[in-house]
C-alpha cells in the first residue's frame, strides 16, 4: 500500500509526522470566517464561471436561525467573494430552519441545491434527526435550481415530505435524477442492550435510507428503492457515485448511537440505476457525511467527517475494484503516544503535553490512544479478545479492554472496570497472554492458559469492543494515564444478525491501523473535540487534475471560537 494515495501531500506538524498523511499548511486557506458565527454544512461545484461554494450560516450547531450562503472563486479556490444570502429561515419568523444544504453540478450544466428544512416552533426545540423526520414533525426536502452557473436561483421547491439530510442530486446516464434520503422508521426489534438507544424503546426510531428519483427533469419525484433498512446499523447520510452506466456505489454512515459504538461505513452496489442493491460490505474508514465521486483516473475519492475516531475532516481514495481490508478505528491525537519500538507497540497516554483550556474538562482526550472494533450486537453476542501485553503504569481508564464488558488492567491487579471489587491480583508488569470471553452473561479471563476469573456480569454488559484507553461519553477521555506495551491482539465478535468480525494483529506487522496511516489524508483535525464542529464538506476536480475541497473546521488548535470554512488543494498523482 505504500505510496498508494493519488496525492502529493505535505505533513502537518511534529505530532503528525510519524502518523497519517496530512495536507500541508500551504495547501489550505480560508473561504469565510466570522467571529461568533457558526459556519458549517459546506458543498462545492465547478462551473464555467469558476467555483461555487454553498454553506450554512447560523448561531450554533443546533441552530435557531439559518442562512444559506453562496460565495464564488474565479481563481480555482485561492480567493473568494464576500458571501451572498440565498435563503433564510429561523424559528421566530418561519418556525423552521435549514439543516444541511448539498450542491452538485449536473452533466446538463444545471446546478442543483438540495436542503432539508425542519420545523422548529420554539427556541429550545431541537429534535434528534430520527424524531425530526417522523411525519408528524413536518420535515421535508427542498431544491433550488440554477441555469446560469449559480448567478440566479429558482426555488425553493418542496420535493418530498420526509427530509433528513439528503445527499446531492445526481443526473445518471439514463437521464434520471436521483438523491438518497434518510428516513425514520419505528423500531420493532424488542431486544434491549445495556447501551440503550437514545429515547425509550417505545419512541425509538432508527434510520433507513431510500433512493428518490425523477424522470421528468426534477418536476416530480418518487421513491425508486429502499437502499438500506437495517435496525441494527441504521444507515444514514448515504453518498452516491455512478461508477459506470447503471452501476452505482453507495457509501453510508452508521446511525446506530450516532456511530459511537465503532461501526465503520458500509458500501453497497447497484447495477440497475439504484433499483436494487447488494448486501453491504464494511469499509476501513468511519465516515459521517461521505461525499464520494470519481476522479479523472477512475478512482473514487471520498471526503468525510471521521467518527468514531480522531475527530476532524478526512479524505480517502481507492480503486473501486479493490478489496478493502477491515481494521479497527483509532483515536490518536498525538501520534507519538503510540509507537512501534523493538517489535512492541508502546502506548504512553494521559493528560496532553499541550493541554487546551477550551477543550473543557476533557484534557485527557488529547493524550488518548484507543482502538474500536465492530461492536457486539447486544448482550447475547459472543465476544472474545486475546492480547499479549504488560502494564507499567495505569490510572483507572488507562489500560482497558472491553469484550462487551470493561476490564481494567493496573500494575498488580486485573478487575472489572465497572465493578472493581471483582478481580484478581497479578504482576501485570510482566508479559502475559490474556484471553477474555464474554458469553451468556458471564465473563471469563484466562492468563497464560490458566482460568483466573469466571463471573456473572448481568447488568454490566455493553456493546463496546475496544482496547487501550477507556472513553467516557462521546469519545472523551479522563483519568487515562498509562504506560502499556502490546505484542498482539486478536478480536472475534459473533453477532446473530449484525456483522461479525475475526481480526488479528501482531506488532511485527506494524500498527493495528495501517490503512489509516497509509491511505487516508487528514485535511484538518478538530481541536474542539466536539465532533459536530467539523466535517460536512464537498469537493470537485479541476481540469488540470487539482482537487479542491471545501469544508468547515475549528482548526487543530482550535484556532477559532466557532467553526469556519476552509479550502484545501490536492493534486491527483499517477504512482498508485
Amino acid at each position: 500500500m505504500k505510496d498508494a494515495l493519488p496525492f502529493i501531500l505535505g505533513r502537518m506538524g511534529t505530532t503528525m509526522s510519524e502518523g497519517m498523511r496530512a495536507v500541508a499548511q500551504e495547501q489550505k486557506g480560508i473561504i469565510c470566517q466570522e467571529n461568533g458565527v457558526y459556519l458549517s454544512a459546506v458543498s462545492l461545484a465547478a462551473t464555467k464561471q469558476g467555483l461555487v461554494c454553498i454553506f450554512r450560516r447560523s448561531d450554533q450547531h443546533c441552530a435557531t436561525t439559518t442562512d444559506i450562503m453562496i460565495t464564488r472563486s474565479g481563481d480555482n479556490g485561492s480567493t473568494w467573494t464576500a458571501p451572498d444570502l440565498l435563503a433564510h429561515a429561523d424559528w421566530q419568523n418561519d418556525e423552521a430552519i435549514y439543516v444541511a444544504p448539498e450542491l452538485n453540478r449536473l452533466n446538463d450544466g444545471r446546478l442543483a441545491l438540495i436542503v432539508d428544512r425542519g420545523v422548529r416552533r420554539y427556541e429550545q426545540e431541537w429534535a434528534s434527526l430520527y424524531h425530526w423526520q417522523l411525519p408528524e414533525r413536518g420535515m421535508s426536502n427542498y431544491v433550488f435550481w440554477s441555469y446560469d452557473e449559480g448567478l440566479s436561483w429558482d426555488g425553493p421547491h418542496q420535493i418530498d415530505r420526509i427530509g433528513g439530510e439528503p445527499e446531492r442530486i445526481h443526473l445518471l446516464s439514463d437521464g434520471s435524477l436521483v438523491y438518497t434520503a434518510t428516513q425514520s422508521a419505528r423500531r420493532t426489534d424488542e431486544r434491549v442492550v445495556s447501551a440503550k438507544p437514545m429515547g425509550s424503546l417505545e419512541s425509538y426510531a432508527y434510520y433507513c435510507n431510500v433512493v428518490m428519483a425523477s424522470i421528468d427533469g426534477g418536476k416530480s419525484w418518487e421513491q425508486r428503492s429502499v437502499l438500506a433498512d437495517d435496525q441494527l446499523y441504521s444507515d444514514v447520510e448515504v453518498g452516491l457515485v455512478e461508477l459506470a452506466p447503471g452501476t452505482l456505489m453507495a457509501v453510508s454512515r452508521c446511525g446506530d448511537m450516532g456511530g459511537t459504538m465503532g461501526q465503520p461505513s458500509r458500501m453497497r452496489i447497484s447495477v440497475d440505476y439504484g433499483r436494487t442493491w447488494s448486501e453491504p460490505t464494511l469499509l476501513p474508514f468511519y465516515a459521517q457525511r461521505p461525499i464520494p465521486g470519481m476522479l479523472q483516473s477512475g478512482r473514487i475519492l471520498i471526503t468525510y467527517r471521521n467518527f468514531w475516531g480522531t475527530s476532524g475532516n478526512w479524505a480517502v481514495a481507492f480503486d473501486p475494484r479493490e478489496t478493502l481490508p477491515y481494521e479497527p478505528a483509532s483515536f490518536i491525537w498525538e501520534e507519538h503516544r503510540c509507537r512501534i519500538l523493538d517489535g512492541v507497540m508502546v502506548m504512553t497516554t494521559g493528560e496532553s503535553s499541550d493541554p487546551k483550556p477550551e477543550r473543557g474538562t476533557y484534557a485527557g482526550t488529547a493524550g488518548a490512544v484507543a482502538f474500536a472494533c465492530y461492536p457486539a450486537e447486544d448482550a447475547a453476542s459472543r465476544v472474545e479478545i486475546e492480547a499479549e501485553l504488560r502494564v507499567l503504569e495505569a490510572d483507572i481508564h488507562g489500560c482497558c479492554i472491553s469484550v462487551g464488558c470493561w476490564v481494567r488492567f493496573e500494575p498488580g491487579r486485573v478487575c472489572l472496570g465497572d465493578s472493581p471489587e471483582v478481580g484478581f491480583e497479578l504482576d501485570t508488569q510482566q508479559w502475559h497472554q490474556y484471553k477474555l470471553v464474554r458469553e451468556n452473561s458471564h465473563l471469563s479471563i484466562w492468563v497464560d492458559g490458566t482460568l483466573k476469573l469466571h463471573t456473572f456480569i448481568a447488568g454490566l454488559e455493553n456493546r463496546y469492543v475496544h482496547f487501550g484507553n477507556r472513553q467516557s461519553g462521546i469519545a472523551h477521555f479522563q483519568r487515562n494515564h498509562a504506560v502499556s506495551m502490546w505484542k498482539s491482539v486478536s478480536v472475534s465478535v459473533h453477532n446473530r444478525d449484525d456483522a461479525s468480525i475475526d481480526w488479528s494483529w501482531h506488532a511485527a506487522q506494524g500498527y493495528p491501523d495501517p490503512f489509516r496511516r497509509e491511505r487516508i489524508v487528514c485535511l484538518d483535525r478538530n481541536g474542539s473535540f466536539f465532533h459536530g464542529n467539523s466535517g460536512y464538506g464537498g469537493w470537485t476536480q479541476l481540469g488540470d487534475g487539482t482537487v479542491v475541497v471545501a469544508d468547515y473546521t475549528s482548526g487543530s488548535d482550535p484556532v477559532a471560537d466557532m467553526p469556519f470554512i476552509r479550502w484545501y488543494k490536492l493534486i491527483e498523482g499517477v504512482d498508485i
